[in-house]
């Protein structure tokens, strides 16, 4: 926890911004986590081009606080925070810190956890974030890990960016076989009268499918405003359609329903969207809403072309 809060006052002191990510150099191999290729890139001295990668990133325990104390703070979408409560430790002989039982603290121990604990809430109301992400960290023992929902890091103050999006990437798994993916968080509803915006992702995953064609998954967390209408898929030239699922949605993390659409696309849909900036996503008009206008999401192409570029060749290989 000392290191965590130094490091986020470091940050803040600096007005830095800080965000949640991996950065892979361009030059390594972003499916191997150990590289001597890579090692020997990162250890050669020289300023590097690389890009960030957010899929199954995590900032966990000490990682939050030290991540709320940068001045601006950015949990791309892919990327989860998870918290837990502090506890006292021992350090054994090697120097790794053993957690003592709570229920086995003597007074004396007990009035230094409880500093601690004031020391750390402090820390969180003097970073300008609400004292709502204590209690949460409060709540699950030392042991374990729970993933804030988009909501919570909205409410919380960490970060309240309305719409984001990741870059098309090749996720390098595993499980599964090589995907291109790009989330997407929108906050949608309102903050007038009961009902608040609701902070939600969507993932898109293309991997192969037949010969000359694109698997299409489109999942996406809904909000009470989401209905289970047809959503097309559009470039300049070229369109599908996402039709409802016939599934019942399922439960997420943090208890937020989920739905998955499929669909099967030529290769040729994405290799000419690359082309171009964006694609859109337009749900069907709601016939019981006739004058509201259908909602309309754009998302870049930004790295859709790298990405189906090698999909489309393990594809053609497989």
């Amino acid at each position: 926890m000392d290191a965590g809060l130094a490091i986020g006052r470091l940050l803040r002191e600096r007005r830095m911004t800080a965000g949640v990510a991996r950065t892979v150099p361009l030059g390594c191999d972003p499916t191997k986590e150990q590289e001597a290729a890579c090692d020997s890139l990162k250890r050669s001295g020289r300023e590097l081009m690389a890009e960030l990668r957010t899929a199954r990133t995590l900032c966990n325990s000490s990682c939050v606080y030290a991540l709320i104390g940068a001045a601006v703070r950015e949990v791309a979408p892919g990327a989860r925070i998870g918290v837990h409560e502090i506890a006292l430790g021992r350090y054994d002989e090697r120097g790794i810190a053993a957690p003592l039982d709570r229920k086995n603290l003597s007074p004396e121990q007990l009035k230094q956890l409880r500093a601690e604990e004031a020391r750390l809430a402090r820390y969180i109301g003097e970073m300008g974030i609400d004292k709502a992400l204590f209690e949460a960290a409060a709540q699950i023992g030392h042991e374990r890990v729970r993933y804030l929902s988009l909501d919570e890091i909205a409410r919380f103050g960490i970060d309240r960016r309305e719409f984001q999006e990741s870059r098309w990437m090749v996720d390098e798994g595993p499980p599964g076989p090589l995907a291109v993916i790009k989330f997407v968080v929108e906050a949608k509803g309102s903050d007038r009268g009961s009902e608040p915006k609701q902070f939600r992702t969507t993932l898109m995953r293309l991997t192969c499918g037949r010969p000359g064609e694109i698997r299409v998954q489109y999942s996406r967390e809904l909000a009470s405003s989401d209905k289970p209408a047809s959503i097309a898929v559009t470039t300049h030239n070229d369109a599908f359609v996402l039709a409802p699922p016939r599934a019942k949605p399922m439960l997420g993390y943090n208890d937020v329903v989920i739905e998955d659409r499929l669909a099967r696309v030529p290769v040729a849909f994405f290799e000419e969207a690359a082309a171009g900036d964006a694609i859109e996503l337009k749900q069907a008009p709601d016939i019981a809403m006739p004058d509201r206008a259908p909602p309309l999401t754009r998302l870049s192409t930004h790295g859709l072309s790298a990405s189906i570029g090698a999909l489309a060749l393990r594809c053609r290989r497989s």
